[in-house]
């Protein structure tokens, strides 16, 4: 994934399924996930923006602007990463090299 314009590449769908999991966390439930599934669906479905004088409709991604956007694409980046922690996890070869880090890290700070 393109991190330098990350709002206009995050596709549709991954996005919205990375929202389910971090709003089932929530302590009020009230409007519940399906609804703001549906709502996050709608602005990035139905974004446009104007450009020299001429409207275009976002076809993927979040509108660059919209208030949306950086909590989005912070949201999938976290997801994407544990992704990649969970699979490196079950490597015992990378176990070892992340315990080693995991360990000198914290050698080095103290």
């Amino acid at each position: 994934m393109d991190i330098k314009s990350l709002y206009t590449v995050i596709p549709n769908n991954d996005g919205l399924l990375a929202l389910a999991p971090f709003l089932d966390k929530r302590e009020v439930k009230e409007p519940s996930t399906v609804t703001l599934i549906g709502l996050a669906e709608l602005v990035v479905t139905l974004s446009a923006f104007r450009f020299n004088g001429d409207q275009y409709r976002q076809v993927s991604g979040v509108a660059v602007g919209s208030k949306m956007g950086p909590n989005y694409a912070c949201l999938l980046s976290v997801q994407n990463q544990l992704y990649l922690i969970y699979l490196i996890s079950k490597m015992p070869c990378f176990k070892m090299v992340i315990r080693e880090a995991l360990l000198t890290t914290t050698l080095m700070m103290h």
